[in-house]
């Protein structure tokens, strides 16, 4: 060993011989399973028997066709005159594109005969040249990761290529690339004893699950779905962890039974320190299949200890092969996707950039990019991504005038924003542009397969868009059987419906080529277009049908098989299955919601023995405490379980600007769907509401209330609403729900939650950076429990330094509740000239209108609003509600107060005037307002 001499210590040198020894053994650490399978595949090949003999090996990623490959090559390679192991085919050719092809070729070659070979002009020659070197030779080749059928033209192309006795081996993901091999076999998932093994051999160090952590560890067996990968990984990371620690991986999963292993596999990432998670996150990015050396020298420069985090992530996330590092598939794409974990369409968010359409269109955007690898400022429900809650896809021959005309109707009236091509779709417009958009904004894409679905080309584009946005954006698509069976989608026999229109166009594709090679036969250019056409609309076929087969698949509803056909019940399945937990208002907006569980519960308990009573709830509690929070996430959970829902929301400071009446129509219309409602006055209003609403079950909540006649004209008593109709009251006032059934006090936070609130705000994570714990338990202490005190402040301390958290510290020392108010105001010290401006004056004259309006006036006087906005959104100032901007009232309270920053009886001194009685003083008594000056009628 002389040659690991020098600075190299002795456990280096030990790592290096490893390595080089598993690129020549390269078997998984724990075998589990590996054996049968193994001996089925030997089985089919027939390795003593002569002729040339191909076998496909397909299942789906992390199932463990490689492992298989890579045992069976070692076992049976001495069998063999010459052997050849190609890995990562597919890797190798999106690295360096479909030209590399014949050096793969000439790889083949130089391994089979053990030369170097001559350079190969292109992949045609190179297939001649294995031809004529091999054709004598009894080979073993295995081909690993295929994904086009090209590369196995060019590679091992026919049987003829090849002497006798040779075996040809390809692993895939696709089985219809395997149709000329001789025989395929499909890698199954584990077996539930198989998986359960090699989990615990992984978490455990041993066979079987430890004492006490036997049904935790079934728990984690059964969200993997049998895959090794995934097993492999969870293993790993819940290693040496308690029972704690493996229920939270179980919470943070559940929607791992939808196969979403991707999201499954980034908890393992939580057990890496930070300077780990980055290491791994680079080489995700950048550094896969490069050498490790080179690897190490860049990050060291970068000022990683990488030869430490390179050993600790080669226990689960990545491994080294002939000296390069490489990592699955599924670990890659997990790394990538952590690392583009803002919206996909907005790549400046990004925490790294290494796709070259990603640096494009950050450069062209002239956007200006902050690397925060796991951080981030606190993000606002104005970002959503999603435009819709559901897309329809249908054959509007088949379903448009039943089935999905009452799916949308009733989707409507509970609320959920649905598009439906033939309703939202402008004339004029080019239809694939907006359609793709639409899909692409859209959380769920509702597909309802009937018998004709497939007969159109266009369902089928707007199918194959779906699943494209299912794969990159986490769309989730639900497949709805319309008279049709799941079978028939996947097209098992040629004679159903699905399969004969693909056939037709198939069929229609080539006799519009043929006709046109007929027409063009003198022109070469045309001629070469139209196959180049022709190629890809069978290639567009191949998508249909690998998308169907997809949808197919996906957990969904039959209709004939629900409630023996009733298509009312399916319909309400279908909302339960989708839309059950679907927040689409306000609620949103709270990013951390600390305690809100427990605090649900509560209310929840009240209504336990109340089943088919009307029930009237009042929650109760200091302003900030979090009333409208707690109220809106009950309406968010059970909506969906009345005929009708309305959230009436700040109606203290609706019924100031707008009055009683207002109010109710608002009422009626969202409870009836009807957009304008006739009323002359609030005595009519109130027996409208009581005569059209006495036989519906209805939830309704109405938040902020501070007035007796909002509640006598809007609630009125139990016999205006129907049977298990739920009416809940938020207000600051305990006095005025003398008549409700149920009170509850929406408690302060708890210290300990109040931390945690904080944390979040101030440090993008549950608990504080050790230098500023104390600091924070002071800042906490002076909060008083109040979430909203809480988030301005975290907001306005995020990224401050020490010195910054003192001075404010020292601001909010003897604070009360009643001081609160006047506290927030330290939020306004971290905003320039102009968003201060645009703060006071949104605080003053412009809450609750739109904020496109907003932005109109304010710009008028010079503001640059748009960023000023988005800055105050980020401070938890304000955010934007349907469209509208709002703010909490104690910051409205807080911004009018800085207004009148002197003596309130001397308006004339005041910055902006929006009392009408202030401004009579100042002009009653001829005063020259010298502030800010605006056109109070335009408001």
């Amino acid at each position: 060993m002389s040659h690991f001499s020098g600075h190299r210590n002795t456990e280096e040198c030990i790592e290096e011989i490893v390595d080089k020894a598993s690129q020549v053994m390269n078997i998984a650490k724990y075998p589990v399973g590996i054996r049968s399978r193994v001996e089925e595949v030997k089985s089919l090949l027939k390795v003593e028997s002569g002729g040339v003999h191909s076998i496909g090996i397909w299942g789906m990623a992390g199932v463990g066709k490689t492992t298989v490959a890579r045992a069976l090559f070692n076992e049976i390679s001495c069998q063999f005159e010459e052997s050849c192991f190609l890995p990562n085919v597919r890797r190798v050719l999106e690295k360096h594109g479909p030209g590399s092809l014949h050096h793969l070729q000439q790889k083949l070659l130089s391994q089979i005969l053990k030369k170097h070979s001559a350079s190969l002009a292109n992949f045609a020659r190179g297939g001649e040249l294995i031809n004529q070197m091999l054709s004598c030779k009894k080979v073993l080749i295995v081909l690993d990761d295929m994904d086009d059928s090209f590369q196995l033209e060019f590679l091992v192309g026919k049987h003829d290529w090849f002497g006798d006795g040779s075996r040809v081996i390809t692993t895939t993901r696709s089985f219809d690339l395997l149709g000329k091999h001789d025989v395929s076999y499909r890698v199954p998932e584990l077996t539930n004893n198989e998986a359960l093994e090699l989990f615990s051999w992984h978490a455990f160090q041993q066979g079987a699950p430890v004492k006490d952590f036997e049904e935790l560890s079934c728990c984690v067996v059964d969200y993997a779905k049998g895959l090794p990968l995934a097993l492999e990984v969870l293993g790993s990371f819940l290693y040496k962890q308690g029972t704690e620690e493996h229920l939270r991986a179980l919470y943070r999963n559940q929607d791992f039974r939808d196969g979403k292993i991707v999201k499954l596999l980034v908890i393992s990432l939580d057990a890496l320190s930070a300077e780990y998670k980055n290491i791994f996150l680079h080489i995700a990015c950048f550094f896969r299949g490069k050498k490790k050396e080179d690897v190490i020298t860049v990050l060291d420069r970068l000022g990683f200890e990488s030869v430490h985090g390179i050993r600790a992530l080669k226990r689960s996330f990545l491994y080294i092969s002939e000296g390069m590092i490489q990592m699955h598939d599924l670990i890659a794409q997990m790394g990538q996707q952590m690392a583009r974990d803002a919206e996909q369409g907005k790549p400046w968010n990004c925490s790294r950039l290494w796709h070259e359409k990603d640096m494009n269109t950050v450069f062209s955007a002239y956007q200006i990019t902050r690397t925060h690898t796991f951080s981030g400022a606190p993000q606002n429900e104005a970002n959503q991504k999603w435009k819709y809650d559901a897309f329809l896809s249908f054959r509007g021959d088949d379903t448009r005038n039943n089935f999905v005309a009452h799916l949308y109707k009733r989707l409507q009236d509970i609320g959920i924003n649905v598009f439906k091509d033939d309703m939202k779709l402008e004339r004029g417009k080019f239809i694939s542009t907006e359609l793709l958009k639409a899909i692409e904004e859209s959380r769920t894409a509702i597909i309802i397969f009937s018998e004709d679905y497939a007969s159109s080309t266009w369902c089928l584009e707007e199918l194959t868009m779906i699943m494209e946005c299912v794969d990159k954006k986490e769309q989730k698509a639900y497949p709805v059987f319309y008279n049709v069976k799941p079978s028939d989608i996947r097209m098992k026999t040629e004679s159903n419906n699905f399969a004969k229109a693909l056939e037709k166009h198939r069929e229609a594709f080539k006799a519009n080529f043929e006709k046109l090679a007929s027409k063009h036969e003198a022109d070469i250019a045309l001629r070469k277009k139209d196959e180049t056409n022709h190629k890809d609309n069978l290639e567009k076929v191949q998508r249909w049908k690998d998308s169907l087969h997809r949808a197919a698949g996906i957990a969904g509803l039959d209709v004939r098989k629900t409630a023996n056909g009733n298509e009312a019940k399916s319909i309400e399945k279908i909302i339960n299955d989708n839309f059950r937990n679907m927040h689409h208002t306000v609620s949103a907006t709270v990013k951390y919601l600390v305690g809100i569980e427990s605090r649900m519960g509560e209310v929840e308990s009240l209504l336990k023995f109340r089943s088919g009573d009307v029930c009237f709830i009042g929650i109760w509690g200091i302003g900030g405490v979090g009333k409208t929070t707690v109220a809106r996430k009950y309406f968010d959970k059970v909506s969906h379980q009345f005929q009708r829902s309305c959230f009436l929301a700040n109606v203290r400071e609706e019924s100031k600007k707008h009055g009683l009446m207002h109010l109710q129509k608002t009422l009626l219309s969202k409870l009836l769907k009807e957009k304008s409602m006739n009323i002359a006055s609030f005595y009519e209003g109130a027996d409208m509401i009581k005569r059209r609403l006495c036989h519906w079950k209805v939830l309704i909540v109405f938040d902020d209330v501070d007035d007796e006649d909002q509640l006598k004209y809007l609630v009125g008593n139990h016999d205006w609403f129907g049977g298990g109709s739920i009416i809940i009251t938020t207000t600051r006032n305990q006095d005025l729900l003398r008549s409700h059934d149920q009170l509850y006090s929406v408690p302060v936070l708890a210290k300990a939650e109040a931390i945690e609130v904080f944390s979040w705000h101030a440090f993008q994570k549950p608990t504080p950076d050790k230098e500023f714990l104390k600091l924070s338990k002071s800042v906490v202490d002076y909060a008083k429990g109040l979430p909203l005190a809480l988030k301005v402040f975290g907001s306005f301390l995020y990224k401050k330094g020490v010195t910054e958290w003192r001075s404010a510290i020292d601001r909010l020392k003897d604070t009360g509740h009643d001081e609160i108010v006047e506290q927030l105001s330290l939020s306004l010290d971290g905003l320039n000239y102009q968003e201060k401006n645009v703060f006071l004056d949104i605080a003053c004259f412009f809450r609750g209108r739109k904020k496109d309006d907003v932005i109109t006036v304010l710009n008028s006087f010079g503001f640059r609003s748009e960023i000023g906005i988005d800055v105050l959104i980020q401070k938890s100032l304000l955010y934007i509600s349907e469209g509208m901007v709002e703010m909490h009232d104690l910051i409205e309270q807080m911004g009018q107060q800085v207004a009148r920053n002197v003596d309130h009886d001397t308006p004339w001194k005041h910055s902006r005037l929006w009392h009408e009685q202030d401004i009579k003083t100042v002009f009653s008594a001829d005063q020259i307002l010298t502030g800010v000056a605006y056109s109070i009628s335009i408001y």
